[in-house]
């Protein structure tokens, strides 16, 4: 357990935290202020990344599915505890916080035994990196609160790009990442993404991605998304579709403005 001590010390904290948050964040009556549940979240948010790392090295799973009611459709969903903590707040197929004080509970139990699958000391597994959308870039969109833009939508799409690009559903990234680009314009206090391309008064290379990304992508989503079938087909790769890096770009600019 003493190799362990620090691990266990600041999952604990970790989970004071989600507990304390989730509390008092429907709480009308609540003693804890919206400035202090929003400095919580930003501690949460900092801090989630490792957390992932620390559950997965204890082979505690944090991704959890069900089936919608019958009545809601009866779709099928899936989550994850650390990830989607806060997406969909409060509504019908919010990540339950018990769940994850659960989670956080079971991974302090096997670190206090000491009871960990064999690796490296030191060494931690951390998120995916086949992923379109970096890990910490959408942490820091998760935790952003702004007054003019509802960002639900935009995480929603940017998971389900990162969902479709490990799933190797090339023609669903290109499209995705078209309904990217045409989602975020006012943000940038433009109508469409070539405005933004053209008008928005980044840097020059910050222009160069934006006008890279509006060209190629979409013409390339174009090509998938209106292409009547035909006697013989080539289907796109990862290296065709792969955007991520202009995407990456526009994404911090928009932390950078709703910060």
């Amino acid at each position: 357990m003493t190799e362990y001590k620090k691990i266990i010390s600041e999952i604990d904290n970790f989970k004071k935290n989600v507990s304390l948050y989730f509390q008092h964040r429907f709480d009308h009556y609540s003693s804890v202020s919206e400035e202090q549940l929003k400095t919580i979240r930003e501690a949460i948010t900092r801090q989630s990344t490792k957390m992932k790392k620390y559950l997965s090295n204890a082979n505690v799973p944090t991704r959890m599915s069900g089936r919608a009611a019958p009545v809601a459709g009866g779709f099928l969903f899936s989550m994850d505890l650390i990830d989607d903590m806060f997406h969909n707040e409060g509504g019908p197929y919010a990540v339950p916080p018990d769940s994850i004080l659960d989670a956080l509970n079971k991974a302090i139990g096997i670190y206090e035994s000491g009871d960990l699958p064999e690796q490296p000391h030191g060494q931690l597994k951390g998120p995916s990196h086949d992923s379109f959308i970096n890990y910490d870039r959408m942490q820091q969109l998760k935790a952003l609160r702004h007054s003019d833009f509802d960002l639900s939508r935009l995480l929603q799409i940017l998971k389900e790009i990162n969902l479709a690009f490990q799933n190797e559903s090339y023609i669903s990234v290109i499209q995705l990442t078209r309904a990217v680009i045409d989602h975020v314009p006012p943000i940038f206090g433009q109508k469409t993404f070539a405005q933004v391309a053209s008008n928005y008064g980044g840097s020059k290379s910050f222009r160069e991605s934006m006008q890279h990304l509006e060209n190629s992508s979409r013409k390339i989503a174009d090509q998938h998304l209106h292409c009547q079938i035909r006697k013989k087909e080539v289907l796109p790769n990862r290296t065709q579709v792969n955007f991520s890096h202009d995407v990456d770009v526009f994404l911090a600019e928009i932390v950078r403005i709703l910060k």
